[in-house]
Order: C-alpha cells, then structure tokens, then sequence
C-alpha cells in the first residue's frame, strides 16, 4: 500500500512537471506575440486606416484572452500569493531598423495594451519569490527553454541572412519584400534580445551567457563578398534540388 502511494505521489510531481513546462512554453509563445504585436502598431505609423485599427483592436482582444487564461492556469504552479508588486519589469528594447523613423511612430489605440503585460514567467518573478512560494523547480525549467528560445532566435537570424543575400544579390528590392524583411528582422532580434535578459534574470552562468550574448547591429550586416557567398550556396542548393 505504501509502496502504491509513492508511486502515485511520483507519477504525480513527473505530471505536474510535465504540466509546467508546457504552460512556460506557452507562456514564451506569448511574450514572442507581444512583441509582434509591439513591432505591428509601431510600424503603423502616426495616421493608420480604420481597418488597421480594428486588426490592432482584435488582436489585443484575442491576445488579452490568451494572457488571462495563462495566467489562470498558473495558479496551478504558482498559488495564488503573486501580487502584481511581484513581476519584475522587462525593459523591452525593440529593434528599429534603419528603415525606421521616431516620428513615424504613434500608438492612436488608447491605454489598452496588453502587449505591454509582464506575464507571470519564474524569469519576471526572480529567482528569490520562486523560492519563496515553493516554485524554484520553474527556474530550471525555464532556463532550459529559454536556451531552446535562443536557439530558434539565432537559426532565424541565419535564414534571414541567407534572404538578405539573395534579394541583395538579384537585386530584387519590391516594397512589399522590403517591408516583409525589415518587420521580420526586428522581431527576431528583439526576442533574441528579450531571451537573453530572460536568461540573465534567472541566474544563468557565465558561460551560457556568453554563448547567448545579445546580438549588435554589426552582427546582422554583411559585406557584399558575403552576399555573393550566401547566394552561390543558395544556388547551388536550389541546383540540387532540381535534379
């Protein structure tokens, strides 16, 4: 009888645990739609359209829903003793591209901004109040995913290079392409940049956050003998392809 106790009290806390990681995980998958959502209303612009406003509307409302029903969820993990006094604030330092301009940017919707929220991540909590309501195992479980985060973030980067070269080397320069990759651009770095503050927060070692350093600028410009390097692997994998 004991030892079926224990068995059920372990497969219990693998659950819970299994429980946590994907409500984290869902957790990331929200702050990545802030910020998308932050680079969307900024590239707006001073005068959006109607129609560009009730897209904005819809989408906080829908993001709005997301957040309560995670946060709902976390009580699981977390208890009810987190006050709103207890999330850390997140400086998110947006990326504006080159293509960006202070004065074009205006937010006309109002004090409704749920892409602003600091969510009730173990990373915006702090280490300390983790501890302090039984929750330190979400730390770990955070920082695993959060290099998983980085990860993502640098292979992206790696694509949008790739992208970069060819539309640079066949000079195909369509507003439409340039508008898609400056937004694409920006979301990338901005939450490879928001991952590294993250991992920072939780308590993440020296060597890991050198490996995730924040990126530069320069880090994300290539000279054109590497465009044409980019590009004649480019084709040289599409060649392939094709046979």
């Amino acid at each position: 009888m004991a030892r079926q106790r224990r068995r059920e009290s372990k497969m219990n806390c693998s659950s819970s645990r299994r429980g946590a990681a994907t409500w984290l995980a869902e957790g990331i998958s929200i702050e990545e739609a802030q910020v998308t959502l932050q680079i969307d209303v900024r590239k707006l612009g001073r005068h959006p359209t109607e129609l560009q406003l009730l897209e904005i509307v819809h989408r906080r409302e829908r993001l709005q829903g997301d957040i309560d029903c995670w946060e709902a969820m976390g009580l699981r993990f977390l208890g009810d003793g987190i006050g709103e006094g207890d999330v850390q604030p997140l400086e998110q330092e947006l990326l504006v591209l080159e293509e960006d301009s202070d004065e074009d940017i205006a937010d006309e919707f109002g004090l409704f901004e749920p892409e602003k929220i600091f969510i009730s991540m173990s990373s915006n909590l702090g280490v300390e109040k983790c501890t302090d309501i039984g929750a330190a195992d979400l730390i770990q479980q955070e920082l695993t995913l959060r290099q998983g985060q980085a990860n993502d973030a640098l292979h992206n980067i790696q694509v949008h290079l790739a992208d970069k070269a060819v539309i640079f080397c066949t000079t195909v320069r369509a507003a439409k392409s340039q508008a898609t990759s400056t937004r694409a651009w920006a979301q990338v770095h901005s939450v490879d940049r928001i991952c590294c503050i993250q991992l920072s927060k939780l308590g993440a070692d020296n060597t890991l956050l050198e490996r995730y350093c924040p990126l530069a600028k320069e880090h994300l410009k290539r000279t054109e003998k590497q465009h044409l390097g980019m590009v004649l692997v480019y084709g040289r994998g599409k060649g392939l392809q094709q046979q």
